[in-house]
């Protein structure tokens, strides 16, 4: 279930990204003081193949933003698919193209 979540389930959005370097999330109705886990895969396995890149504190929750590296095993992929877990079971998912934008 959803409990705990007053403004709606959490999301992430595709804020910028340098090329194999990194991607800035926006995150989106997170949960408050909530550790979460950071994945990525190729976005053509549909999750296989997920590497953990992060595990963060959403400390206040709610929108921010937060800059992920992207691992090396996902260098010179097209397009990479990132996912977030929380506690509870819920997560969040979104892709981007491996290409520098702003």
């Amino acid at each position: 279930g959803f409990s705990g979540y007053d403004d709606g389930y959490p999301s992430i959005g595709i804020r910028g990204v340098v090329y194999n370097e990194s991607v800035t999330l926006q995150a989106n109705d997170f949960p408050a003081n909530t550790t979460y886990t950071v994945s990525m895969s190729r976005a053509d396995t549909n999750g296989v193949g997920l590497t953990e890149v992060a595990s963060l504190d959403s400390g206040e929750g709610g929108t921010f933003y937060v800059t992920i590296a992207i691992p090396e095993s996902l260098t010179y992929v097209g397009t990479i698919a990132v996912r977030v877990d929380f506690p509870d079971g819920n997560y969040a998912n979104n892709w981007f193209y491996n290409i520098t934008t702003n």
